[in-house]
């Protein structure tokens, strides 16, 4: 018998850490990824003169998947 556990879980692109756990969910055969919700993020510093001086954008991750554990 198993019992199933929903878990949601943001993962950035960029990292290696994050996208090895991602990795490890979509290779586990017991999960099952019921969601996934891409969003892009931009930083931007702006100038004296409202002009953007620093822009940087990430892209995220937002999981949410089932994972079955069997019970004894």
């Amino acid at each position: 018998m198993y019992t199933t556990v929903t878990r949601t879980e943001q993962f950035e692109i960029e990292e290696r850490k994050d996208r090895e756990r991602y990795d490890a969910i979509i290779d586990n055969p017991l999960c099952h990824i019921v969601s996934v919700i891409r969003e892009k993020l931009t930083e931007k510093a702006m100038g004296d003169e409202g002009e953007p001086t620093y822009i940087k954008e990430r892209i995220i991750l937002i999981v949410t998947y089932q994972e079955k554990y069997l019970v004894e």
